[in-house]
């Protein structure tokens, strides 16, 4: 299962920067953060993660606002605290904190 979970959220991390609406109507930021919360000990499964919700922010009040209403901040903060030892977890992370906050506030 933990497997599944890491290629299908990598794939949706590629998708999500080309497909963000129709990821959006499919779901995809509350499936992606209840991945991230379920297996929160699995790195690979927080960086695919912080990757797929930062490629749906791109750009993207709406989608922004959609994470952030699902506790998309909290998730991201606990993957880098979790995984501070892993560098590609704390980047990705980060990297989706910006972008989920990036004019989020006006």
């Amino acid at each position: 299962l933990r497997a599944v979970q890491r290629s299908g959220l990598a794939a949706l991390a590629c998708l999500a920067k080309v497909a963000k609406s129709q990821a959006l109507d499919h779901g995809a930021a509350p499936i992606v953060l209840a991945s991230m919360t379920k297996f929160k000990r699995d790195p690979a499964v927080q960086m695919s993660g912080a990757l797929a919700l930062g490629g749906l922010c791109v750009s993207s009040s709406h989608n922004q606002r959609s994470v952030l209403k699902y506790g998309g901040v909290d998730v991201l903060l606990q993957a880098m605290a979790k995984h501070a030892e892993h560098a590609d977890v704390v980047v990705a992370a980060s990297e989706a904190l910006r972008t989920v906050l990036t004019d989020s506030v006006r």
